[in-house]
């Protein structure tokens, strides 16, 4: 017999051992989002996670083998030792990994364990225990789900032809007729959905009052985050509603926890305005708004409500006649076929209603609005007036559950609902129209809750003519929530003690950080809109837009008065083409200098000639760069005048096409649409004949095709609306559109191409499993589908949304090049483990990086009488020593998705011993709660339960740590060297060692990637594998006299992003006139500085590896002060005025090399022009606040967020390499005397007189006392 293989994809089920016995899950597989789904805007770290893809059953399901069909040969354990085969070639093969495991146990116990045990050797693309899975593609995992998720946007339009979507079915709520549901989001979002009750709300007070600690951040919903996370990270919110974030996402292709987790809208830019709908993915839409769900989740519940089914008590006519008049079909395709004279309104549409339908009925037949909203007509008119108006139809009343809205007095009582007329909510007659002014109105009337003994605390706010309370953070949000809406513009707002609140310097008005840059103007003169890069207060600006030919600075005040001072008024020292803006695709000088020679739309031009669209052909043509800038338009659509437009319409940057023979600029969006918004109709004589329903530059960008049209092209470069308010500091020029990447990344990333088109499927197979994987399943030969659920679905076709807990967490090290083994473990207060996860943390590999996972509970529904506590254990990987623990409690079960965000900032020791457990632990130790100092008992090896108490059989590998078991399989802490469920299998990416130089390889996690690692370079080292030697950099001091101690300041250029700094001080050895510095990050550019002056040591744009450098240090490399340059005139201007003249001393001295002033350190280039970035010359080196230096010593790191190692400056009286020691108190000894005074690295003959004498004293002792014994 001899085994075959083949080189496909490798699917490496887990749980597969489950199939035979009731289970939530079995047959899993392990994605790795991170790679897939980095990132939505450039420069933010991304979210680690990897996704759980299960067969999760509902109901409980037992599969029968024998109606498994294999697709490939089957050979016993036997067989497979007897042809030396190993568990890791196993897995190589898609073996499932229970069973690798069970074959390394028989391996071990041959004579013992199951010989005819049999694995089956799947035909590719098979894969499972049984051969009996296949994907509909041939492809890995990761190109499964990015094609699975594209395949669903694709067909999203008609996704409710295949599938009713998902629904939450662990509350008891009627939420109308099927398929209509709940969704999770849809609790404790402030609407009521519930019809029977209002359990979808009735706790959600609770969340609402919870106060959060003063270094918390608390979200719009309730919820506390630590204040670190706020603004951190923008793709990838904390809080469950999105609310400490802006950001832009697309959630239909997403599989992570930023969307999946993500319960309302808050945080989208531009912010959502009105009361939302959710749409079941993360993307929700406003409430009246004809936009639809991308999946069609509003579609498919408007057609429900609507369908004559569901309206059974009207007539066809009647029912077609509504139908036609509220105009829901002109807005939404529902699939409702009518035929009535509605279809256009006036006093017909009218006539056939009051003759077709009931004199009073409600329409639709189900709740409006909130569960309880209904609407109601009246044919109460007579024929006469009925005949005679020609105003669309409108509900004569309004009906509501008066105990969910006290606020609102009632005036008639219909079907036992309290009611008033319609006329007094909304003069809308379209179905649109009136469920947003009705959302509006009934937001304000609902009760929240709130009782009147709370609003007697701080933090509420009581509105004004009402009993109603909301809290002081629900103030100046956007939301009117009190129903004179005196909460939007109450005074009392800028007297909330929130130091996160945006100040109105127009009004007296203080807005929530929600409205701070949501894309709509709040403050009167719209300051809010205002970044702080592009602050009016003419107090900060980046270096590289200043005088670029924009206006960043007072741009307001300009547009009224045109003679402001802008930060481009004055600016004749200064070059318009440079580094800056050389070649950037936007004309910053005005006769377009700076963009000559750059674009390659035609080869015909000269290299003094622009490209341009000729006005008397409508063709590309060439322009001498003479003739551009004149103020005389020689070409079509004014792109050799840029200014004109820009300076006229300077608000708005995409109105940037200058219409012919006119001073009209318009929107380069609007042109081709056929609508001549041009005097003479220019805008549309270009286009080919084709007219673009979206605009031109729309379709452009969207359709590749259209590329084929260069004028196009020309026209819609127009736009300035790209163009970059904050321009980064850069040694060399920056080509357009380059990325935002890091030039110190400790890995080298292989990015796969892979684009939509390539898969499109049909509706059926994106659909069938809704948010989950489709697979194939052959059993009792007839291929049948089975989908694989993350853990946010289960059930055949994923269509359930689960209850769950939402971990996001990230963590703080002073021990980059140590591994930490997480174990994450979601238990209950009788100590039940409910489930689990793991990951490897790595400091150098994982700096910045946020994590999230998802931890499922043990049933369906849960047990809400139970207490649900998540524990954190951490341990050293390689010596599998512990270290730390964080217990987070559930404080509101009644939410679907709990979410917990945490800064895990791992200790330097692990903690001593306590003796306040009580009773004792019996099994353990007591030991205390890292973030609570609570109190716990840390059980030994196989025991468990709060006092280890309890003893389990554990099947944990020799050399793991066995912490506790969860759904009968015990939790397996792996040695670095180990991995699988119970430690059993070898990590093959690892072996051999793959790291150079003695480096420690550190896998990541196999389930995702099992060739992948990093290493652990030893100190002197650095590179992917260790490879390069760190840079060695002296220093020498030639012409100066030598000061007994020097910061060096190693600054790192990145790629339109902030320049990093890193400062480290040396002090210099006894009688030497050189300092040697060692550095593993990258640099370009190094300063030294001492007695209070810097000198310019190194500067290069490319930073090469393991160089050992030397760099005499002379008087002439010297920076100036700028107040030593400039005049006092000058001097005198303000910042940004004063800036404009930072080129003067280049100019004047051919010799200067550098100069600083309050903010900056400025180069002097070839070109003598100042090159400045932004530098702080009071920074307090204490490595960020953090505590590894003690007893007040400074602190020096490698980087200034994820270094790699750190030191300590000590003061007086203290040492260590900690400066953990002082000698405070000591009496006179030698230690104390000579502890500052004894130079490391020189030989005695070189150390100072003192400690010279000291020793031949303690070497004549020595001799002395030895005499003295002898005798």
């Amino acid at each position: 017999m001899m085994l075959t293989t083949s080189n496909g994809h490798q699917f490496n089920a887990y749980f597969t051992d489950r199939w035979h016995e009731p289970t939530l899950m079995h047959d899993c597989l392990y994605y790795n989002s991170t790679d897939d789904f980095p990132d939505y805007e450039g420069g933010w770290y991304g979210l680690s996670q990897i996704i759980q893809y299960c067969i999760r059953p509902e109901p409980f399901e037992v599969v029968n083998s024998a109606l498994l069909n294999v697709h490939g040969t089957v050979h016993t354990f036997n067989e497979l030792r007897q042809q030396q085969v190993t568990s890791q070639q196993l897995c190589e093969w898609s073996a499932p990994v229970d069973l690798a495991e069970d074959y390394q146990v028989y391996l071990d116990n041959p004579n013992e364990l199951f010989p005819n045990q049999t694995f089956n050797n799947c035909t590719r693309p098979w894969f499972g225990q049984f051969c009996q899975f296949r994907f509909d593609e041939d492809k890995s995992l990761s190109d499964i789900v990015k094609m699975s998720l594209a395949s669903k946007s694709q067909h999203s339009e008609n996704a409710f032809e295949i599938t009713n979507l998902t629904c939450y079915m662990h509350l008891n709520c009627r939420t109308g007729p099927e398929p209509r549901c709940l969704d999770w989001r849809d609790v404790c979002d402030g609407k009521i959905d519930c019809m029977n009750d209002n359990d979808d709300e009735r706790y959600c007070v609770e969340l609402e009052i919870s106060i959060c600690g003063k270094d918390e951040f608390q979200c719009h919903n309730g919820q506390c985050i630590p204040m670190e996370f706020y603004r951190n990270d923008r793709a990838n919110p904390d809080c469950l509603d999105g609310s400490d974030e802006k950001g832009s996402f697309a959630c239909s292709e997403d599989p992570t926890m930023r969307c999946e987790d993500r319960s309302s809208g808050l945080g989208f830019t531009p912010e959502l305005q009105y009361i939302t709908f959710n749409c079941g993915d993360g993307n929700p839409v406003d409430i009246g708004d004809s936009r639809d769900c991308e999946k069609g989740r509003l579609s498919l519940f408007t057609k429900t409500i609507f369908s004559k089914i569901n309206n059974p008590f009207l007539t066809i006519e009647c029912w077609s006649a509504m139908i036609d008049s509220l105009e829901i079909k002109k807005h939404m395709n529902i699939g409702i076929q009518t035929n009535s004279p509605c279809q256009k309104s006036g006093s017909r549409c009218n006539a056939f209603i009051s003759a077709h339908c009931p004199t009073l009925f409600a329409f639709p037949f189900f709740p409006t609005l909130f569960g309880h909203i209904y609407l109601y007509y009246s044919q109460n008119q007579s024929i006469d007036e009925v005949l005679a108006s020609r105003n669309p139809i409108k509900p004569h009343y309004v009906c509501y559950n008066e105990q969910l809205c006290p606020f609102l007095t009632w005036t008639i009582r219909i079907n036992g609902s309290t009611c008033r007329l319609f006329n007094g909510f909304s003069q809308k007659s379209d179905w649109f129209g009136m469920l947003k002014d009705l959302a509006s109105i009934f937001w304000t009337y609902t009760t929240n809750n709130i009782s009147e003994q709370h609003c007697k605390n701080d933090g509420f706010y009581q509105c004004k003519n009402s009993t109603k309370c909301i809290l002081n953070r629900r103030l100046t949000d956007g939301f009117v929530d009190c129903i004179d809406g005196s909460d939007e513009s109450s005074n009392y707002s800028c007297t909330v003690n929130d130091d996160l609140r945006f100040s109105c310097s127009s009004e007296n008005k203080c807005l929530s950080h929600l409205l701070w840059l949501d894309g709509y103007k709040d403050c009167y003169h719209g300051e809010d809109e205002i970044s702080p890069e592009t602050s009016s207060n003419t107090e900060s600006i980046s270096f590289g837009t200043l005088c670029d030919g924009f206006i960043e600075i007072n741009l307001n005040q300009y547009i009224v008065n045109t003679s402001v001072e802008t930060d481009e008024t004055n600016c004749d020292h200064w070059p318009c083409s440079n580094i800056y803006t050389r070649c950037d695709g936007f004309w910053n000088c005005k006769n377009g200098a700076d963009e000559l020679n750059c674009t390659n739309l035609s080869s015909k031009c000269l290299p003094n000639e622009f490209v341009c669209v000729l006005p008397e052909s409508f063709s590309l043509g060439c322009l001498p760069a003479i003739r551009a800038g004149d103020e005389h338009v020689d070409s079509f659509g004014g792109s050799d005048e840029r200014f004109y437009c820009r300076n006229k319409v300077a608000d708005d940057p995409d109105k940037r096409y200058r219409c012919s023979n006119s001073t009209k600029c318009i929107d380069i969006f609007g042109m081709c649409r056929f609508k001549e918004m041009c005097p003479f109709g220019d805008d549309d004589r270009f286009c080919e004949s084709s007219r673009f329903d979206d605009g031109l530059c729309f379709e452009y960008t969207n359709y590749p095709e259209l590329e084929h049209y260069p004028n196009y092209k020309l026209f819609c470069a127009l736009s300035e609306a790209s163009k970059p308010s904050v321009v980064h500091f850069a040694l060399t020029r920056r080509k357009r559109g380059a990325t935002e990447t890091s030039t110190i990344s400790h890995q080298e990333n292989v990015v796969l191409s892979w684009h939509q088109n390539h898969y499109t499927k049909s509706l059926q197979v994106a659909w069938l499993c809704n948010r989950g994987l489709l697979t194939w399943h052959l059993t009792h030969e007839k291929l049948v589908y089975q989908c694989l659920c993350s853990q946010a679905y289960y059930g055949s076709r994923c269509q359930f949304q689960s209850q769950r807990l939402s971990l996001s967490f990230r963590v703080q090290t002073f021990e980059m090049r140590t591994a930490f083994n997480l174990v994450i473990i979601l238990m209950d207060n009788t100590s039940k483990i409910h489930s689990h996860e793991q990951c490897i943390y790595y400091g150098v590999r994982d700096c910045n990086v946020q994590f999230g996972l998802n931890l499922l509970y043990s049933s369906r529904s849960k047990n809400d009488s139970m207490k649900y506590i998540v524990r954190i254990d951490v341990f050293e990987k390689l010596a599998l020593k512990y270290r730390a623990s964080w217990q987070f409690v559930v404080q509101f079960s009644f939410l679907p998705v709990y979410r917990i965000a945490t800064f895990l900032k791992i200790p330097m020791e692990a903690s001593d011993t306590s003796k306040k457990c009580s009773p004792k632990c019996l099994n353990g130790e007591c030991l205390l709660y890292t973030n609570t100092q609570a109190p716990f008992c840390r059980c030994f090896h196989r025991w468990f339960g709060s006092f280890c108490e309890k003893a389990h059989q554990c099947n944990c590998a020799n050399g793991s740590i066995c912490i506790g078991s969860g759904n009968s399989n015990a939790i397996c802490v792996c040695p670095l060297s180990k991995y699988g469920p119970q430690c059993l299998l070898t990590r093959s990416s690892c072996n051999p060692n793959p790291c150079f130089n003695g480096g420690l390889c550190v896998p990541t996690d196999e389930r995702v990637a099992e060739r992948n690692f990093s290493c652990i370079c030893k100190q002197g080292y650095t590179g992917v594998q260790c490879k390069s030697e760190e840079s060695s950099i002296e220093i020498s001091f030639l012409d100066m006299s030598i000061p007994t101690s020097v910061f060096v300041h190693f600054i790192t250029v990145m790629v339109n992003a902030p320049s990093l700094r890193v400062t480290t001080i040396r002090k210099l050895a006894f009688d030497q006139n050189t300092v040697i510095v060692k550095q593993t990050t990258e640099y370009h550019i190094i300063f030294v500085q001492f007695s209070s002056y810097y000198y310019l040591a190194y500067v290069e744009p490319e930073f090469i590896p393991s160089t050992s450098l030397n760099l005499p240090l002379v008087t002439s490399n010297r920076c100036y002060r700028i107040d030593q340059l400039l005049n006092s005139t000058l001097m005198a201007l303000n910042f940004i005025e004063r800036m404009k003249y930072y080129h003067i001393p280049c100019l004047k001295d051919e010799r200067l090399k550098c100069f600083y002033d309050e903010e900056h350190i400025c180069l002097c280039t070839i070109e003598h022009h100042a090159n400045c970035f932004d530098f702080d010359h009071n920074m307090t080196y204490d490595c960020q606040g953090s505590i590894y230096c003690q007893n007040d010593a400074q602190c020096f790191q490698d980087h200034p967020t994820c270094p790699s190692f750190m030191i300590c400056v000590c003061g007086e009286c203290s040492y260590g390499s900690r400066c953990q020691f002082t000698s405070k108190g000591f009496t006179f000894s030698l230690e104390a005397i000579l502890c500052y005074q004894i130079h490391p690295h020189i030989t005695l003959k070189r150390q100072p007189t003192i400690v010279k004498v000291s020793v031949v004293v303690v070497m004549g002792l020595v001799v002395l006392s030895l005499t003295n014994v002898r005798f």
